[in-house]
C-alpha cells in the first residue's frame, strides 16, 4: 500500500460516494468492495457495486486498471469500464515493466478523463486512453529507464500510434 493505513477506510466512506468517476487498480477494487476479481464476472461484479456507491448525480463510472484475470489471454493485461450502459474491456499485450513504473494509475485517469470529456463515449475513451498508456510505457521500457517519459510519449495522447479497441461485453 502506498498510502497510511487508515486511508482507504477514509476513501470508501467520503471520497468514493462524492465521486463521479473512479479508476481502480484491481488490487484497489478488491480492496474498496471486499470481492475477489480473479475473473471476468468477479471483476465485473465488484465493478458494478463499487459503481452503485458513487454519486447517483454524476455519470457513476468505474474504470479498473492493471486487471490480470485466471481467465483471459496470456500476456495481456485489461482495463475494464462499466457504466450504467454497459460493461468495455480493452486489453493490450503485458509489457515487463520490473520494477513496475510509478505513475501509471496517475496517467491512465488523466488520460481516460480528457479522452471522456472531449467525446462523452466511455469506449472510446477507454480505447483511446489504454492505447496511448501502452505507448508510454512501451518508450519508458525501449529507453530503460525507472521514471514513465511523459515527455517523449507526448505525441501519443491524443492520436495513439496504434490503436487498442475496447469490446462491450455488458
Amino acid at each position: 500500500m502506498f498510502v497510511r493505513p487508515e486511508l482507504p477506510e477514509l476513501i470508501a466512506a467520503q471520497a468514493i460516494p462524492a465521486a463521479d468517476i473512479v479508476t481502480p487498480n484491481q488490487f484497489e477494487l478488491e480492496l474498496l468492495t471486499g470481492h475477489k476479481t480473479d475473473t471476468l464476472d468477479a471483476a465485473l461484479s465488484a465493478a458494478r457495486a463499487l459503481r452503485e456507491r458513487l454519486n447517483p448525480a454524476g455519470p457513476r463510472i468505474v474504470v479498473v486498471t492493471s486487471l490480470v484475470r485466471s481467465d483471459a489471454p496470456e500476456g495481456q493485461i485489461e482495463t475494464l469500464a462499466v457504466t450504467g450502459e454497459g460493461a468495455w474491456l480493452c486489453r493490450t499485450p503485458m509489457i515487463d515493466l520490473d520494477p513496475p513504473r510509478n505513475g501509471t494509475g496517475d496517467a491512465i485517469a488523466a488520460l481516460f478523463y480528457g479522452h471522456y470529456l472531449k467525446s462523452g463515449s466511455v469506449p472510446s475513451a477507454l480505447s483511446l486512453s489504454m492505447s496511448a498508456l501502452y505507448a508510454l510505457l512501451e518508450i519508458t521500457h525501449q529507453l530503460g529507464t525507472r521514471e514513465i517519459q511523459l515527455i517523449a510519449a507526448q505525441n501519443e495522447y491524443e492520436t495513439p500510434s496504434h490503436v487498442y479497441e475496447a469490446e462491450k461485453i455488458a
